[in-house]
């Protein structure tokens, strides 16, 4: 006897209401429309995770940004400038997600 779509997703809904019940629920996700759904107390942020959201379209104007703000930054030695502008950047997307 197959289960029906809607009978699946209320099991699923009810045992997600019980583990909330009794533990900490986090996502490991790139699906940041899941994390909003879900509402969960925490979130990893695994690397491979960031770059899966980053190399959607829609969030492109925020890797933008990033790129900009990193940019803006120099210093005295050429390579330590590169180093140093591709540290900021990537911290800022990790802080923007």
């Amino acid at each position: 006897m197959a289960v029906k779509p809607q009978e699946k997703k209320q099991k699923i809904s009810n045992q997600l209401d019980q583990l909330k019940a009794i533990t900490t629920i986090v996502v490991d996700t790139g699906d940041v429309e899941a994390i909003s759904k879900l509402k969960p107390q925490d979130a990893t942020t695994n690397p491979s995770l960031i770059f899966k959201v980053a190399t959607m379209p829609k969030y492109a104007s925020l890797v933008e940004d990033a790129i900009s703000y990193g940019s803006s930054y120099s210093s005295d030695s050429a390579g330590q400038s590169l180093n140093a502008r591709v540290s900021i950047v990537m911290v800022c997307i990790c802080y923007l997600f």
